[in-house]
């Protein structure tokens, strides 16, 4: 049989969190969709055609043309740059901002 103050301490101990307000209230939080993450335009996905990407996505900023055999080329959208062999999409990637200094040297080193 417990001892009575170690009843009560125990007791006081499981109710002291409710007494003090400190227990996580159990409800969920709806945001609002200014309040949600942004969502990301997607990019173009594998095997796609030159064709498919233009309708889908308008002509791009700048069209490098193939090197090697398989011919690679790429095309330089304002978000990401699409990759082709041939004339299908092998893969699309988001382009990001470069830091100051690379974009005034050229390099992430400067000299």
């Amino acid at each position: 049989m417990p001892h009575p103050i170690r009843r009560s301490l125990t007791a006081l101990c499981a109710t002291l969190p409710l007494i003090l307000g400190l227990a996580a209230p159990l409800q969920a939080q709806t945001l609002s969709p200014a309040q949600a993450a942004p969502i990301e335009r997607a990019v173009p996905v594998r095997g796609l055609s030159m064709n498919q990407i233009t309708q889908r996505y308008g002509e791009p900023r700048e069209r490098v043309a193939a090197v090697g055999k398989p011919p690679i080329s790429r095309w330089v959208y304002n978000d990401f740059t699409v990759y082709f062999e041939h004339r299908t999409a092998l893969h699309a990637v988001r382009n990001h901002p470069l830091p100051e200094q690379t974009r005034r040297y050229g390099t992430g080193n400067a000299q």
